[in-house]
């Protein structure tokens, strides 16, 4: 025998919380968290903002002006010229093998390379 189901809607009863039962609180949590974290990834940008030489494939290179060997065989470099001189790629080890691309100060390439010569 199928019953009906009888359900009771009342509309006394509040789903949510009375003002001032936690909100101030869970604000205050909510923006200390936010002003924390903000510290924490500030500092680093920060850092980082502002190194000079070449970042090759996301490694540094800075101090004296040279010739950078990369790879023992030509790829794809990812250069980014932080220095204040133009930065050339050569397609092998040494800096030899002939000029693949010249990265002007500031500028950044993908051009393909074993080394890299700049300062």
């Amino acid at each position: 025998m199928n019953r009906p189901i009888a359900l009771e809607v009342r509309g006394d009863r509040d789903p949510m919380p009375a003002a001032g039962t936690g909100t101030k609180t869970g604000a205050a949590l909510v923006l200390g968290v936010f002003a924390a974290a903000t510290m924490i990834f500030a500092v680093p940008a920060a850092a980082q903002a502002t190194p000079s030489g070449v970042l090759i494939n996301e490694r540094t290179y800075s101090g004296a002006p040279g010739c950078v060997t990369v790879r023992g065989f030509p790829i794809r470099l990812r250069v980014d010229n932080r220095s204040a001189a133009a930065a050339r790629v050569y397609l092998l080890p040494g800096c030899t093998g002939g000029v693949t691309k010249s990265i002007e100060a500031g500028r950044k390439a993908a051009p393909i390379g074993a080394s890299v010569l700049f300062g």
